[in-house]
Formats: structure tokens, C-alpha cells, sequence
């Protein structure tokens, strides 16, 4: 009898052990799923927060020798082909103005000299700009199916602002050349602002063709009545020539009074 006591003891811890085994092992499953199921969801909600880091900004690639300070950019097709490039103009108080020509797919590549507003070998037009010269305007001023590029110079006088006229030809800028009705010749820079009794209106006349450039000029005594004289210039094969009829035409198409800072004709 002592034998089958023993025997059933024996037995009975067996299945203690056993049940303890089982139940420690469904605790640890339950345990496992409550934590894959929060690790989970912790996974998910730091994979949809906003990414707070700043983001790389690149900086812009300029051709090698130009400056890259004050730097202003328009998109252009010059030549008309279909395929755009990028027109860049700078300014430093230590180099002065520049502008180039860039591929818009290769910003590294020059498509143009760097030109750098020199008016050497005409003092009389020397000037100096006083920030970034900006596009104001590119359209085809000799009808050769290239534009030429308007800039506002940015060199401010005591009323006036200076523009400017750039050709590009041979990938080259180059100064259009002007020439008055003594047969000087001049880079096309023109005076644009007004005061009480002073006027310096620069004009593309675009409803002329070929387009002309005029440098209006107006004055004053009483501020009231006024008197004005133009100088218009249209393509010739060669340069821009001062045509005298397009001259007196612009100039006796402007007001003969201002009164009340009204325009009468």
C-alpha cells in the first residue's frame, strides 16, 4: 500500500509541474502579444511623424569666374529655338555688374562671355551701378531673330535711373551701339525719371517696325506748360540710327500741359 501512495504522489506532482509549465507558457504568449502589439503601433506612429529636421538646401551653381554676389536669374530663349537658358546678372561693390548666359540643364556651362557693362572707349557714357542689374525686358530689336536684352542698370541719379540695351551675337553681349544725328556713336544707355519740371522718359516703341528705342526728354518752367524733343533710334543693317521723323513724331505726341498731375494734350 506504502508503493501505491508513493506512486500516486509522485503522479500528482508530475501533473502540478505540468499545469504550472502550461500556464507559465500561455502567461508568456499573452505577454508577447501585448508587446509586439505595442511595439507595433509605436513602430507605426514614429513612421507617420512629421520629419522636424531642416531641410539640405543646395546652393546654387554658378560658371567659374562669375560672381556669385547679389545674384538675380531669368529664364530666356534668345535665340528662339525652342530650348530656354538662364540670363544671370551680379553685383559687388568690389567688382561692379556682370551678366552671362548659362545652360539651363548644365548651370556650370557659359553659353556667353561674362560681360561686364564696361563702356571703354566711351567715357562720356561711363556709369557705375549701385545694386544688381535686373532683365527689365528681352525682345528682337533688328529682326534677326535674336533678342536683345533691356536692363534696368540700377545707377540711380538725383531723379533718374539708367537702362540699358545689350545685343547678342556670336554668343557674345556686346553694347548696342547708338548713333546720333551728328554721327557720334554711343552705347545705348537711356535716362529714365522725372522730377517737378524735368522729364527723362526712356521708351521701346514697340508698335514701330523695327522697334525703336527713344530717349524722351521734357522740361518745364512752371511745371504746368511743357516743351519736349525725343531722339528715336531704329535699326539700319548696322547699328541703331537716330531717325529724325520718328524723333519729332514721339516728341509731338507728348502732353503740351500737366495740370493737377494730369496729361493734356
Amino acid at each position: 500500500m506504502r508503493s501505491s501512495s508513493g506512486n500516486s504522489s509522485r503522479i500528482l506532482w508530475i501533473i502540478i509541474i505540468l499545469l504550472l509549465f502550461l500556464l507559465g507558457y500561455a502567461y508568456q504568449q499573452k505577454l508577447w502579444a501585448v508587446l509586439s502589439k505595442y511595439l507595433t503601433s509605436e513602430s507605426r506612429e514614429s513612421s507617420t511623424k512629421p520629419d522636424m529636421s531642416s531641410p539640405v538646401k543646395e546652393s546654387p551653381v554658378y560658371p567659374d569666374g562669375f560672381s556669385a554676389s547679389g545674384v538675380k536669374e531669368r529664364t530666356v530663349d534668345l535665340n528662339h529655338n525652342g530650348k530656354s537658358e538662364i540670363l544671370l546678372t551680379s553685383f559687388s561693390s568690389a567688382g561692379g555688374a556682370e551678366i552671362v548666359l548659362i545652360d539651363s540643364a548644365d548651370r556650370k556651362k557659359l553659353l556667353s562671355n561674362i560681360f561686364d557693362f564696361s563702356t571703354k572707349g566711351y567715357p562720356e557714357a561711363e556709369f557705375k551701378s549701385d545694386d544688381t542689374p535686373e532683365v527689365s525686358q528681352v525682345a528682337d530689336l533688328d529682326g534677326d531673330g535674336r533678342d536683345e536684352i533691356i536692363l534696368d542698370l540700377k545707377s540711380y541719379g538725383a531723379y533718374t535711373d539708367l537702362f540699358g540695351a545689350l545685343t547678342f551675337k556670336g554668343s557674345k553681349f556686346a553694347w548696342a551701339i547708338l548713333e546720333d544725328e551728328t554721327g557720334q556713336k554711343h552705347p545705348a544707355i537711356f535716362e529714365d525719371g522725372a522730377s517737378v519740371r524735368n522729364a527723362n522718359i526712356f521708351k521701346v516703341l514697340i508698335d514701330q517696325k523695327p522697334l525703336a528705342l527713344a530717349q524722351i526728354y521734357g522740361g518745364s518752367q512752371d511745371g504746368e506748360n511743357w516743351n519736349w524733343n525725343a531722339d528715336a533710334y531704329q535699326w539700319d543693317g548696322a547699328l541703331f540710327k537716330r531717325s529724325a521723323y520718328l524723333s519729332a513724331k514721339i516728341a509731338s505726341e507728348q502732353p503740351k500741359k500737366i495740370v493737377n498731375g494730369k496729361p493734356v494734350f
